[in-house]
């Protein structure tokens, strides 16, 4: 094996065939890896002219579905290329081991290729040698279209290597024209993709034959099957398209690839749409069952699919907000915590800056709110005692003072016999003041102080410990762990908390693995055995979905037991569910009558209903893509509409020989919709008509001018014989009739 080729150092042998190899290189210059293909040119001077030319102008092209070439020269009389070192496999690999590639996959893959081929021929490049073989496939699915600038040399070393009378071994792609000698051509590019495009698409060559001279015969006499025998699923749009790249006449083909993107682009984007439906419904059934991470993933393809999609939109933030919380949750609840505690220990500019701190991670958190405002509240409260124990303190004086300082404290024992702590707080704040001397104030208020602080102490502990078990029957053990922690953080000791918390210790033993994500499920309920027994009524009927009966009955129980949290919880979820079933049932009326409007046709009323359906449920997925389905259908069926009433009249005017009026019409509906197969064949066939009209015109008119020469000579018997030559071409002419009826009287005068 060789060492160097140039200044590149030859790391291995890729591949090597009739004419030439291929090897894995070096370059020391910049410190990359190489691909290097070398040709047997023989040292012919013209075909290294031809190449040296042939590959600087494909160096200059740049697009990301054309392979880079770096570099090229001679060694020893032989041309070589440099281009950038490809992974992955060749479309002809693909297609021999039948990958399985959806047809939206094989789409996305052969529009690459006619950007690229596109880019070439815009700059003045053609391929000649475009096949499956020349087109790499990386392993992300992107196109790289190689051998740019050799195929010229490639073919001419060919030529003359090959026996006389054998055909190059790219005769399979080769167009018609090319074997009646026409030059390569971007048009001849063309037809060698469409013949790629259909092999991808079906797995089977468009004009296979047993033989050289059967393929050369069926790709110049032989139309191939149509797509949708060998490919069922796909559309006759696709099959128009690749027989306009296989026509035989160069010119009915697409005059340029951008014109074939263009008319790929509706049926791409009706397959991207169609799967991003299917991975939207994917999505929704992961989110539902709790596996918010990977419904994310497949959101991300979704909206990269299909960016628009509102559905996959409202979708993905209803996700993103379950995976902050996730991820917020145990900061959170610690937070919580601590400002319970800093209130409880009226540190209120402290407990203010630690819930500001929990508000920044969740906005929307109505315990967050709500204790962030009891924050400013006591802190603003707390400023103005001091004020206003001064103004109780000049009003009041002497035994006055005595009095109402009695009667003031009176009131703050009834309150507290209440348990209205933060009133009685309050005014007694308000008396020391104005009396701090007096014990009978300062024993009362701290007495006041204590029985709340005991008593917010207890409805902490007991929200803490609800929100635990709620956790732990959903087996999150961690999360519920790291909360009693945080809580005997702040009531050390407190025996609630430590045994509940080896409690879960306990549970995480017995149970190590927690899922992903649950539904949370009730807590045991611990209270009077008519209380238990009615939340477990109530919960039998949840799990039954007997909504109505379990909200009546969670009513009834809360006026036996006022202000259980059970039972309010229970209520409240009853009520929600209720709620969805009732959307639920709404959502599903509507959809199923949009489906009847759809079915009848009748675009308008079905949308005005789905429409209004999204004013009540905006983010409601079914209702979202339903609306864009009934957008799609409409625009689909106008579209076909239109076409099905311009393609009958241009047929009528074709029949009726009404040719400019066909061209016309033909043109009004490209302006419209560009590149339509069927009006571009029209349009074809009237312009040819009205070309092969005037040709039969002027050739009629020589005719009738030669009878009539021949008439003026006397030549009866020429002018007949001219005229029954003719009439078989013109059968409908009447001017040939009346200069036969003249020739053959003139013969009877003799």
């Amino acid at each position: 094996m060789v060492q160097r080729i140039g200044r590149y150092e030859v790391q291995a042998e890729l591949g090597r065939g009739g004419f030439g190899r291929v090897y894995r290189a070096f370059d020391p210059t910049v410190g990359r890896a190489v691909a290097i293909k070398t040709l047997h040119a023989g040292g012919d001077p013209e075909l290294l002219m031809r190449f040296r030319n042939e590959a600087a102008a494909a160096g200059k092209l740049r697009h990301p579905n054309i392979v880079v070439i770096h570099d090229y020269g001679e060694q020893d009389g032989e041309p070589y290329i440099v281009m950038e070192l490809l992974e992955g496999e060749d479309l002809q690999y693909s297609i021999k081991t039948h990958r399985p590639f959806s047809l939206m996959q094989k789409l996305q893959i052969l529009a690459q290729v006619a950007e690229g081929l596109d880019h070439a021929h815009r700059n003045g490049i053609v391929h000649r040698d475009v096949k499956p073989g020349n087109i790499m496939l990386l392993p992300d699915l992107m196109v790289k279209i190689m051998d740019f600038g050799i195929a010229l040399v490639s073919h001419a070393a060919e030529s003359r290597l090959t026996k006389s009378g054998t055909v190059p071994g790219t005769l399979k792609y080769m167009a018609p024209e090319q074997f009646r000698g026409a030059a390569d051509s971007k048009l001849s590019d063309t037809f060698a993709f469409g013949v790629t495009f259909y092999e991808f698409i079906c797995g089977v060559h468009p004009f296979e034959g047993p033989s050289q001279h059967a393929v050369m015969f069926n790709i110049v006499q032989a139309e191939p099957r149509p797509l949708q025998e060998l490919c069922p699923e796909s559309p006759e749009a696709l099959n128009q398209i690749v027989m306009t790249c296989l026509q035989k006449t160069p010119e009915m083909r697409y005059p340029s690839l951008k014109d074939l993107q263009l008319d790929m682009k509706p049926i791409l984007l009706e397959l991207q749409q169609e799967h991003a439906r299917k991975l939207l419904v994917d999505a929704e059934r992961l989110a539902g069952a709790g596996q918010a991470e990977a419904a994310h993933a497949l959101l991300h393809e979704t909206l990269e699919i299909d960016p628009g999609n509102r559905a996959a939109r409202a979708l993905r933030e209803q996700v993103q907000r379950i995976l902050r919380a996730q991820m917020v949750g145990p900061k959170l609840d610690a937070l919580l915590i601590t400002g319970r505690h800093q209130l409880d220990s009226r540190q209120f500019d402290e407990a203010i800056h630690t819930l500001e701190a929990a508000r920044k991670l969740d906005a929307s958190n109505k315990d967050v709110l709500a204790l962030l405002e009891r924050a400013h509240t006591a802190r603003h409260g707390t400023a103005g005692v001091a004020e206003r124990g001064v103004e109780a303190g000049t009003v009041r004086g002497g035994a006055d003072r005595r009095t109402r300082l009695a009667e003031e404290l009176e009131e703050c024992r009834k309150l507290l016999e209440r348990c209205e702590y933060e009133p009685a707080i309050e005014r007694l704040e308000q008396c020391l003041a104005g009396a701090p001397d007096n014990d009978e104030v300062s024993q009362l208020l701290e007495h006041a102080r204590a029985q709340q602080a005991a008593l917010k102490r207890q409805s902490i502990v007991s929200r803490l410990l609800r929100e635990v078990d709620t956790l732990a029957g959903a087996r999150q053990y961690e999360r519920a762990m790291q909360m009693l922690e945080t809580g005997l953080g702040y009531y050390p000791g407190e025996k609630s908390i430590t045994e509940r918390l080896s409690a879960i210790r306990a549970a995480k033993a017995a149970h190590p693995r927690e899922p992903a994500m649950q539904s949370p499920k009730p807590a045991p309920h611990s209270g009077p055995p008519d209380l238990v027994r009615k939340i477990t009524a109530i919960e039998r009927l949840l799990e039954q979905s007997q909504l109505s009966a379990a909200i009546a009955a969670a009513d009834d129980a809360l006026t036996q037991y006022p202000g259980d949290p059970v039972l309010q919880a229970l209520l409240r979820r009853a009520q929600e569910q209720r709620r969805q079933r009732q959307r639920g049932e709404s959502v599903a009326k509507a959809l199923q009558q949009a489906g009847e409007l759809v079915k009848a046709q009748q675009f308008g009323p079905a949308l005005k209903l789905v429409e209004e359906g999204l004013q009540f449920f905006p983010d409601d997925a079914q209702l979202n893509r339903a609306r864009e389905s009934i957008l799609t259908a409409r625009s689909t069926l106008e579209r076909k509409q239109i076409l099905e009433r311009a393609a009958a009249e241009v047929r009528s005017l074709l029949a009726r020989e009404q040719l400019e009026q066909a061209v016309a019409l033909c043109q009004k509906v490209l302006g419209r919709f560009p590149n339509e197969p069927a009006f571009v064949s029209f349009l074809a066939q009237a312009e040819n008509d009205i070309q092969q009209r005037e040709v039969r015109r002027r050739d009629l008119a020589l005719i009738e001018r030669d009878a009539e020469a021949q008439l003026e000579a006397g030549n009866a018997d020429a002018a007949l014989r001219l005229i029954e030559q003719s009439r078989r071409r013109f059968p409908e002419a009447q001017t040939l009739l009346d200069l036969f009826e003249q020739a053959r009287r003139m013969k009877l005068r003799g």
